[in-house]
């Protein structure tokens, strides 16, 4: 990596010296390092814990540390070598170390030796998950803390930044070489594992940016570059090995550990001669590390050292033990179990992995129930086992841990039972059914199996009882029955009575209902067979209305109440079956009444319509009086159908008769006629002019008129009566109306199109005109009468022009619109009219109106190039009409005035001061707004010759006119003209050119200058010049030669010219020596390095 290369500071050797935790240092003031505090003879106790339990936490006991002074304050550590430790750090008081945290591999602290104690006594150590059959080590070490060390539980090692801004590495390592701790001497620190590199990244605060002893040299070996670790135990070890020499190394075979930045190491060429050490830590806690020149200091800001190495540290105390890390025993193999009376003995074969730690016990488990017994070893008994029940069995082994995981079950065995005497029969004892295969089992209990028999009564005929408790056959007669059933075995005999019947489902239904007359009385009854005797429902159809059904006897009673046929099925049921019959017949009554409607009839249109009348059978019709009308007939069945051949009334009786009886009823009523097609037109109508009209048809009855669609024209109407179409046309529209002529029978309709032929609208009035840009707005009132046909649009003519479509916006009776293409400038006439479908209105009265165009818009803002006291403006032309020209301002003053032609021009700035311009447009229709603000520019002030321009006319004066001489510290005021207006003008004394000061011009670019002849001007010719530009930007200037006769040098040597040196020199020296005092008074560091 490339650096920019520094010189090296001085650096100033820092020997520390600690032997025994007492502290024997020399120390310079500046270096910072304080001596260690004393103490001895401290003991550190390792943990009396032997065991844990993988994926547990486990407090350690026994830990402490002894020997220290109350005083003390005591830095101490607690590592493992597996899984992780913790501390509680809250409650005991002590604080962690930089970065620590209080859980980890390692955890370190501080605190008195009371608040260590009492943090080490609540070390939990957790054990990984899976690490049983492990071991872990966990190691305890104490020291007298000391300010900026670090132990390093990884390596055993010490470590220490020193802070030395801008050091270099040769400096670093002779520096650390000086340096010991706990009397072994440093050296800069040699990182050679990860775990060591994380104790530099993040373990010691403040390392940012430091050396570490790793060096490159080369070739050696065939290798262009070879980093090794220069200084400590680990010197000459190969770090990384490089076949080129610059860029970035290709990390060739038989290397070591190394965490090198991306990119690095790549011995980036410089004015250093190349990088051949290394820092870590580079602008960053990263850990990583990058190559640099031995010089290259710029952002160095120390190195680190590390202390340890073959030898023992003095002064330490460190204790360990290894923890036994145990878990569950496996599961126990080859379960097998043999059975006794209610108990079972199981063997089986210890697991092939106790865990790590022994096994104390075993516990088989057997399946159902959960008995269960524990034993030191194979077999074991499981006593209290349920007779007849078969039974698996499992088996876990149990260490110090706890109990592993169950074996795999054995084989089943049922076990036996103690032998007892039969318990009482029993069955479910199902239903026996006449003519059914029956077969039923009867049990009891018992020890051996018992035999049964019938000891009392007998079973349903058909049945027979087995020894081994069946009982089978088919019965043969129903009806009730009882027995009594004897279990005996070698050990006594049982009887239970048994009961119940033999049933049998019905097979067949006798009796029937018939047919039954309306409101009389009936009383039937039905027989089924069956036992039990069965029960009687309806189960489809229905009774005749008024009879029911007993569903215990199957009788029939009641009355029929309704007319009809019926059909029902009846059913007859026990709890074994059910049979099932369909009954039929009618109900029967005489006719009582017809019902229908009498259409209305009309000629030539077929009709249909049916009579219906009750009573049952069902009646027949016939006409028995009057007459049907012409072409109608009506039929036994009740259907008068036909089609009416003649108008007029009509009137006939009609008869329904059965075997009961008969009914009458009169109908009547009249052919009808609808009306005829509808006559009669409208033509010719014009808006205003009155109409009269007529349309008609013929109908029975009489048809009369409406309109059913459309709309007669406005002003017209129709008499529903005679049919007169009268009125006055109000609207020139088209028209559509459909007139019906309708009466009872019908309706028939016509349509009459057309329109209302319309007349010319009147004038418009009221016209105003209102001047605009190249236009002229326009409000008038509309016509009066649009004629009878809507207004279609306006027309506007200017002058004697021609008409020409005007757009308009209406607001009740008020239209406006605008015209066009006018001249700004020219007064003209307008006037407008009103255009419908007739054609053009009248014109309305004229208007005069002059139209004027708006000021011109803003240009965009100016660009200005700051020059000399001066500032170039350019612009960009406006695009408006009628420009005359432009006007420039600065903070609301003209500075320039051009004509319409002109976009830029020079004016005149005050040198060294910010400076923004605007432009005002001007024309025929007024001035623009001013445009935005220029960039801000400075212009430069007059630049001074090193001699006075003999060129320049010799016209500057002053107030007292041309001077030929003047005096030491005469004042006088000096006067310049042709200068540009508002700029910067200096006025400098020759012969060496020294500024008098500096003036601002006014608008006519003159100035007025007061000055002071310098005293310390030498006597001779000399001459004032004003210095600036002129109004084209040139540069400009003006001359007044003098003579300074040798009277006038008396004060040349006591003015303000020489008190300055005088001062600044004192000044300096004060400064000096509050910099040197405060060098000599600088507090202690601990920085090798001044």
């Amino acid at each position: 990596m490339r650096r920019a290369v520094v010189r090296p500071t001085a650096v100033r050797k820092v020997t520390r010296k600690v032997t025994g935790l007492v502290a024997a240092a020399t120390v310079l003031a500046l270096a910072g390092v304080l001596p260690a505090t004393a103490g001895a003879g401290l003991v550190a106790t390792a943990p009396t814990t032997a065991l844990v339990v993988q994926g547990t936490t486990t407090a350690l006991t026994g830990m402490g540390v002894t020997g220290a002074a109350a005083e003390d304050t005591l830095a101490v550590t607690v590592a493992t070598s597996r899984g992780t430790v913790q501390v509680d750090t809250v409650s005991t008081g002590v604080a962690l170390a930089y970065n620590n945290l209080a859980s980890g591999a390692s955890v370190s602290f501080t605190g008195k030796p009371a608040q260590v104690n009492a943090a080490l006594a609540t070390t939990t150590l957790t054990a990984p998950a899976g690490s049983q059959g492990q071991s872990a080590t966990v190691t305890v070490t104490a020291y007298q803390q000391q300010a900026g060390i670090v132990f390093g539980p990884a390596t055993g090692h010490f470590y220490e930044f020193v802070p030395a801004a801008k050091i270099g590495w040769d400096t670093a390592r002779t520096a650390a070489a000086g340096r010991d701790f706990l009397e072994r001497p440093g050296y800069l620190v040699t990182i050679t594992s990860s775990a060591e590199n994380a104790i530099v990244t993040s373990r010691i605060p403040q390392a940012k940016n430091v050396w570490i002893g790793a060096k490159a040299t080369g070739p050696v070996g065939g290798y262009a570059r070879e980093w090794r670790w220069d200084t400590g135990p680990e010197a000459g070890t190969v770090i990384a090995r490089c076949t080129q020499l610059l860029g970035v190394c290709d990390f060739a075979p038989g290397g070591s550990y190394g965490n090198w930045a991306s990119g690095e190491p790549n011995n980036q060429d410089d004015a250093s001669g190349g990088e051949w050490v290394a820092v870590t830590n580079w602008n960053s806690f990263d850990g990583l590390w990058n190559d640099l020149a031995a010089s290259n200091t710029t952002d160095i800001t120390g190195y680190v050292v590390e202390y340890g190495d073959a030898e023992p540290f003095v002064g330490i105390a460190t204790a360990s033990s290894t923890i036994a890390i145990a878990g569950l025993p496996g599961s126990p193999t080859g379960v097998s179990a043999t059975t006794g009376p209610e108990q079972a003995t199981v063997s089986f074969t210890a697991p092939a992995s106790d865990g790590g730690a022994a096994v104390t016990s075993y516990t088989v488990t057997a399946s159902p129930g959960g008995a269960s017994t524990t034993c030191a070893s194979s077999p074991c008994a499981v006593t209290g086992l349920t007779a007849w029940t078969s039974y698996t069995f499992t088996v876990t082994a149990t260490n110090a841990v706890g109990a592993g995981a169950a074996s795999a079950p054995s084989a089943a065995v049922t076990v036996e039972p103690i032998p007892y005497p039969p318990s009482y029969p029993y069955g479910p004892w199902g239903q026996p059914m006449v003519g059914q295969p029956f077969t039923e089992q009867v049990t009891a209990t018992g020890f051996p199996a018992p035999t049964f028999a019938v000891t009392a009564g007998a079973l349903p005929a058909g049945l027979v009882l087995a020894a081994d408790g069946t009982i089978s056959g088919t019965p043969t007669t129903p009806g009730p029955w009882s027995a009594q059933i004897t279990a005996t075995n070698t050990e006594g005999s049982t009887a239970s009575p048994v009961s119940g019947h033999v049933g049998q489902a019905p097979t067949a239904i006798t009796g029937s209902i018939g047919t039954l007359p309306l409101g009389t009385a009936a009383s039937l009854e039905l027989d089924a067979d069956g036992y039990p005797v069965p029960t009687w429902s309806v189960t489809a159809g229905a009774l005749p209305e008024g009879l029911a059904l007993a569903a215990a006897d199957g009788a029939i009673t009641g009355t029929p109440t309704a007319v009809g046929p019926y059909s029902v099925t009846v059913r007859a049921t026990n709890a074994y079956g059910a049979i099932a019959t369909t009954l039929t017949g009618w109900v029967s009554s005489p006719p009582e009444l017809i019902a229908g409607t009498t259409p209305q009839l009309l000629a030539g249109v077929p009709a249909s319509v049916t009579y219906t009348v009750d009573g049952y059978p069902p009646p027949t019709f016939a006409v028995t009086a009057g007459a049907l009308p012409s072409g109608m007939t009506l039929s036994s069945a009740g259907v008068l159908s036909g089609t009416p051949s003649a108008v007029g009334p009509w009137s006939a009786t009609i008869t329904a008769t059965n075997d009961r009886g008969s009914v009458d009823r009169t109908i009547g009523g009249h052919v009808g006629d609808p009306p005829s097609a509808v006559s009669g037109a409208l033509s010719g109508l014009v808006w205003g002019t009155p109409v009269t009209a007529l349309v008609s048809a013929t109908g029975y009855p009489a048809p009369t008129f409406a309109v059913t669609a459309g709309a007669l024209p406005a002003g017209l109407d129709l008499d529903p009566v005679t049919g007169a179409i009268t009125g006055t046309p109000t609207s020139a529209d088209a028209y559509s109306v459909t007139i019906t002529a309708s009466n009872a029978h019908g309706a028939r309709s016509t349509t009459l199109t057309g329109a209302v032929a319309p007349i010319r609208p009147t004038a418009p009035t009221g016209l105003l005109a209102t001047s605009g840009d190249g236009e002229a707005a326009l409000t008038f009132q509309v016509p009066a009468s649009d004629g009878g046909a809507p207004v279609t649009g306006y027309q506007v003519r200017v002058g004697d022009g021609p008409w020409q479509a005007l757009t308009t916006t209406r607001d009740g009776a008020t239209a406006t619109g605008t015209v066009f293409g006018l001249v700004n400038g020219d007064t003209v006439d307008v006037a407008v009219r009103a255009v419908n479908a007739a054609g053009p209105s009248p014109a309305s009265g004229t208007a005069t109106v002059t139209p004027v165009a708006p000021p011109p818009m803003p240009v965009a803002a100016p660009t200005g190039i700051a020059g000399v006291s001066s500032v170039t403006l350019t612009w960009d032309a406006s695009t408006e009409r009628d420009v005359s020209g432009y006007t420039v301002t600065s903070d609301g003053r003209v500075v320039c005035e051009v004509p319409a032609g002109t976009t830029t021009c020079l004016v005149g700035a005050v040198a060294g001061e910010a400076v923004t311009f605007q432009v005002v447009t001007h024309s025929r229709w007024g001035d623009s707004a001013p445009s935005a603000s220029s960039v801000p520019v400075v212009p430069s002030a007059p630049p001074v010759p090193p001699a006075p321009p003999t060129a320049a006319p010799a016209t500057l004066t002053t107030t007292d006119g041309p001077l030929s001489s003047v005096v030491s510290g005469q004042t006088i005021t000096v006067l310049g003209t042709g200068f540009v207006p508002f700029s910067t003008a200096v006025v400098v004394v020759y012969s060496e050119p020294r500024v008098l000061g500096t003036a601002l011009t006014d608008e006519d670019g003159a100035f007025s200058l007061t000055v002071t002849v310098p005293t310390d001007l030498a006597p001779g010719e000399h001459t004032f010049v004003a210095l600036g530009t002129d109004p084209s930007g040139a540069p400009y200037a003006m001359r007044l030669p003098v003579t300074l006769p040798a009277a006038a040098t008396a004060v040349a040597d006591t003015g303000a010219g020489a008190a300055g040196p005088l001062a600044l020199t004192a000044l300096i020296l004060a400064l000096g020596g509050v910099v040197l005092l405060r060098a000599s008074r600088g507090g202690p560091r601990r920085s090798s390095v001044a």
